[in-house]
């Protein structure tokens, strides 16, 4: 059992242009419903003008902080940014490096993670291990992704899943008047490198010019039906361990946040889960697979829309490429401030 803990602000930042799937399947000539049907996404979230992945996640970020009552030249070296990005915004300085650059903040350390879907649990480990071993007072983990570059404009099996977002969160040692107190019972997770193969954009070569590199990379390939039958076989064990480890059996979760890959996906992997659906709330379906994004967006979406609430045990979820999952248990405390009622 961890330390207790606050979750003093959240954020998010989807993209501003609306691409809807009934559209999308009018024009490649399929029927209206052909990708709905396929993966419950009605419509999804890309980036309008002006908008890409290095300013969705400025956006959560802020957002996140003028939750938690925290002003960009508040942080020094007392703050850690973890910054998990899928989205190229340069090969170097690091993209959480260029994050801190673009959001003012001078004085804080940054670690970027060149991430997808299950990184943000990791990260949040991390966070953790700093807090309690006071190696920092407050961490903010952020995530940002827009998948629309990278896929290809014909394939039906990608090109209706994805959207672009970017969220937040900002954990700090000691309760905050703006913090949903907190106690992590459990939080654990894992790689299946084995299962590297199920999804990829590989990189097929370089080209040196006079005025610097291109390169040439493939589009996102994904097995959908092999990461369905991976996670179905490995999330379920992963999951008991964090329950078992918290104390807690699957009734006791009032509510899990959990990354979307798609709403039959998810669908399915409750199932496997024993969970009651209702305890998941959808936002896929409207939003569209928002990547290593998804966990931090939708939990900023449940603090929103007053689904956190003190004396609840919440289960976040990921999982994705790698194969990776993650799960951890937490408990909000009751009778502290910043939690919806």
């Amino acid at each position: 059992m961890l330390e207790q803990l606050s979750i003093s602000g959240t954020g998010h930042a989807v993209g501003s242009r609306i691409v809807s799937n009934t559209g999308l399947a009018v024009s490649m000539g399929l029927s209206t419903d052909w990708f709905t049907k396929r993966t419950g996404i009605d419509e999804r979230r890309v980036c309008g003008e002006g908008e890409d992945v290095l300013t969705l996640a400025v956006s959560a970020v802020e957002s996140a902080l003028r939750s938690s009552g925290l002003k960009p030249d508040m942080l020094g070296p007392e703050t850690v940014l973890l910054h998990v990005q899928n989205g190229l915004t340069a090969f170097t300085p690091p993209s959480g490096v260029i994050l801190a650059n673009a959001l003012g903040l001078k004085g804080l350390r940054v670690l970027s993670v060149d991430g997808v879907c299950a990184e943000p649990v990791a990260m949040f480990e991390m966070a953790l291990l700093m807090l309690s071993s006071n190696r920092c007072s407050r961490a903010v983990i952020s995530s940002s992704v827009d998948f629309l570059p990278i896929i290809g404009s014909e394939d039906r099996g990608t090109v209706g899943l994805f959207g672009a977002g970017a969220g937040a969160a900002v954990v700090e040692r000691h309760t905050t008047s703006q913090g949903m107190s907190a106690k992590v019972m459990s939080i654990q997770w894992e790689t299946h490198a084995d299962h590297a193969a199920l999804g990829s954009i590989p990189v097929l070569g370089y080209n040196a010019g006079p005025e610097g590199v291109s390169v040439q990379a493939g589009f996102y390939d994904m097995d959908g039906s092999g990461l369905v039958r991976t996670g179905v076989r490995v999330i379920p064990p992963l999951v008991s361990r964090v329950l078992e480890e918290a104390g807690w059996c699957h009734d006791d979760v009032h509510l899990v946040i959990s990354h979307q890959p798609n709403v039959r996906m998810l669908h399915v992997l409750i199932e496997a889960l024993g969970f009651r659906p209702e305890i998941f709330p959808m936002p896929a379906s409207r939003l569209g697979n928002m990547g290593p994004a998804s966990l931090l967006v939708n939990l900023s979406l449940a603090r929103d829309e007053g689904l956190l609430r003190p004396g609840q045990r919440l289960l976040l979820l990921a999982f994705g490429l790698g194969f990776s999952c993650g799960a951890a248990a937490i408990e909000l405390l009751p009778g502290e401030a910043g939690c919806n009622d």
